[in-house]
C-alpha cells in the first residue's frame, strides 16, 4: 500500500497525491492483519495493535491512526 512518506507500493506516491479511500484501506488492512491469527504467529490484542500502528510514524495518515484509535482503544476497555 501507498504511504505517506512515499515508502510505500505499488507507485511511492507521498501524502496528499494519495487518494483519501486508499489511505483508509491501508490502514483497515494492516489493522485487520495484525489482530488476526496467522500461521506464524498469534493475533495481537487490539491494544498491541493500536500500540505497533502508532509507532509506525509516517506510515499511516495521523489523523486517521487518531480515529482509529478513538473507535477501537474505547472498545478494547469497554471489553476489559
Amino acid at each position: 500500500h501507498e504511504e505517506p512518506s512515499g515508502a510505500g507500493y505499488p507507485s511511492g506516491l507521498r501524502g496528499p497525491v494519495i487518494f483519501y479511500p486508499a489511505k483508509i484501506v491501508g490502514l483497515a488492512d494492516s489493522f485487520c492483519a495484525l489482530i488476526t491469527k496467522r500461521p506464524f504467529r498469534e493475533a495481537y490484542t487490539i491494544e498491541q495493535a493500536l500500540g505497533i500502528i502508532q509507532h509506525e510514524v509516517g506510515k499511516y495518515d495521523r489523523e486517521l491512526v487518531k480515529l482509529l484509535v478513538g473507535v477501537f482503544g474505547q472498545k478494547a476497555k469497554a471489553a476489559a
